[in-house]
């Protein structure tokens, strides 16, 4: 087993998920960026693409930013942003869709419920909690 260094020059890297196509995904939590990278047979196709941010700009200056991530089958990525309270909903091009709040300030991770269920997940440091919320779209199958 090799490990290849696939890019470099980020400032604390976080959470990553592919998507429908297959495309690979990557937070940034100290900017609140996400990137997308064209994926294809296993490597990366082009440049580092910059999708979303998922911090809140009406905020004042703070460390908060992406943690955990997860697709829906419709193509959303939820996004859980600790230290703003909320798991952050990215539509296909990028755009903040809608938030989810959380009782805690610290979610930390996000996942979809099983198959048939529309619910996430979402781990919540400050309160140490398990919370789980109804959303509109069950989640992508992370194998077949």
């Amino acid at each position: 087993m090799a490990i290849e260094k696939l890019d470099s020059g980020f400032q604390c890297i976080n959470g990553i998920a592919f998507s429908t196509d297959q495309s690979l995904y990557v937070n940034e939590t100290v900017t609140g960026l996400i990137y997308r990278y064209r994926w294809k047979e296993g490597r990366i196709v082009g440049s580092r693409e910059t999708f979303g941010n998922v911090n809140e700009p009406n905020r004042p200056p703070a460390f908060r930013g992406p943690d955990g991530m997860a697709f829906d089958v419709n193509g959303q990525l939820y996004v859980a942003v600790y230290a703003q309270g909320d798991v952050t909903i990215l539509k296909k091009d990028g755009g903040v869709i809608g938030r989810i709040p959380t009782p805690g300030n610290q979610p930390t991770n996000v996942c979809f419920g099983l198959p048939g269920q529309k619910k996430i997940y979402v781990t919540e440091y400050e309160l140490g909690h398990l919370e789980c919320f109804d959303v509109d779209a069950e989640g992508l199958l992370l194998w077949s």
